[in-house]
């Protein structure tokens, strides 16, 4: 796949809601469509990118719904003016927490294989 995407390394310290923290390890710029047609929209978009298990591919916070102007939190709704009118994308409350629900299943279990691994001997005699 072919992206059109700039990329920047970087050391910075990203810090949790738990209180722990993250190196961040890159930036990324690449360009994000939104589209429903008849309406679609086109914007460069900024990432940080974090080595760790999460269950999302990427989060588009306050300064992606700012970019592309109008959030609806409450209605799990988002509304954006394109050339071809406003278009409208709608989340579905139910179903986001079912996938969330999942993907931290299968994140805990990921981490629980990768600690019981990290015990284990190696044939030569040496731990793993």
């Amino acid at each position: 796949m072919d992206i059109d995407h700039e990329r920047t390394a970087i050391s910075e310290i990203l810090f949790r809601f738990t209180g722990d923290s993250l190196i961040l390890q890159e930036r990324i710029t690449f360009t994000v469509d939104f589209e429903l047609p008849p309406c679609h929209l086109k914007k460069f978009m900024e990432f940080l990118v974090v080595d760790t298990y999460s269950t999302y591919h990427g989060v588009l916070g306050k300064p992606v719904l700012q970019k592309f102007v109008g959030d609806s939190i409450h209605h799990l709704a988002i509304k954006f003016l394109t050339l071809g009118g406003v278009a409208k994308i709608r989340g579905n409350q139910i179903e986001a927490k079912s996938c969330y629900m999942n993907a931290l299943h299968k994140v805990a279990n990921c981490e629980e294989t990768s600690r019981s691994n990290d015990g284990q001997n190696r044939a030569d005699g040496y731990r793993s």
